[in-house]
């Protein structure tokens, strides 16, 4: 969660996306070209269906960002991963073959074309994101993400009692809490005077009043700080978490009816 090569992971998937969807046409395109003997619709020539590819690329990886194939609720969970990759192409090229139709462009030689390409461009993408999945949990089981915990409330203590039991992350220094074979530190400045020593990946804090100081701090050092309200009633369920004024404010329901339920109530 906290690693700072989660986002190299989801640039990875990117560029492995451009890669497969664009030797998912040319391979369509051959087969349906050079190994299928059934005439063709039309003729396109191979310079003229790969600029049409490269084309296409763009708007493909932008339906896979809107329907949230780079974000970490997604890329992170193969049962979401699959069938949000099948969703994006279909979509993908239910689009295209839409558009040519519009504007009456030639885009492929042949219908089989439009469905070797589909087909091979949604098994070759769920092989390929699922082996990059699995290699990213083996490196981040055997490089977990380094978490200082800052904090000595009731979360302060479920959160610590979490993170040793992660194989994701690892606990490496406390302050306010006590936890066996982690480093305690008895004040912030002892802390963050230590910061470049310890190369923590994320500092997690749930209570105290120098929480300025250790968010500056960790700034400075491009480490991820993560803040949560020590006071359980603000975890409700019913509650919207906006920015205004220029600050994260949280705001808890006064009743269970919000949004379209006080109509419906």
């Amino acid at each position: 969660m906290f690693k700072r090569n989660n986002r190299v992971f989801d640039f990875v998937c990117l560029i492995y996306d451009i890669v497969l969807i664009i030797g998912a046409f040319v391979l369509s395109y051959i087969l349906r070209v050079h190994h299928d003997p059934r005439p063709l619709l039309e003729t396109v020539y191979a310079r003229d269906f790969l600029i049409s590819t490269l084309t296409i690329v763009p708007f493909w990886i932008m339906i896979f960002w809107v329907i949230g194939l780079y974000s970490p609720k997604t890329s992170r969970k193969p049962f979401r991963l699959i069938w949000r990759i099948i969703l994006g192409c279909l979509i993908g090229m239910m689009a295209l073959v839409s558009i040519a139709y519009m504007f009456e462009l030639t885009i492929f030689p042949a219908r089989w074309a439009i469905i070797y390409a589909l087909g091979i461009a949604i098994l070759v993408l769920i092989f390929a994101r699922l082996l990059l999945l699995s290699v990213f949990k083996i490196i981040s089981r055997r490089n977990p993400a380094r978490i200082i915990l800052i904090g000595n409330s009731e979360i302060a203590h479920d959160i610590a009692k979490q993170v040793l039991t992660s194989s994701d992350n690892k606990l490496i220094a406390t302050l306010g809490i006590k936890v066996d074979d982690v480093a305690e530190y008895p004040d912030t400045d002892s802390l963050l005077d230590k910061l470049k020593k310890l190369k923590p990946d994320a500092i997690i804090q749930t209570d105290g009043d120098d929480n300025t100081t250790v968010l500056a701090s960790a700034q400075k050092h491009f480490i991820a700080y993560n803040f949560i309200a020590a006071d359980p009633e603000l975890y409700a369920g019913n509650n919207i978490t906006a920015v205004s004024w220029g600050y994260p404010i949280i705001t808890v329901a006064p009743t269970p009816l919000v949004g379209w339920n006080v109509i419906i109530g």
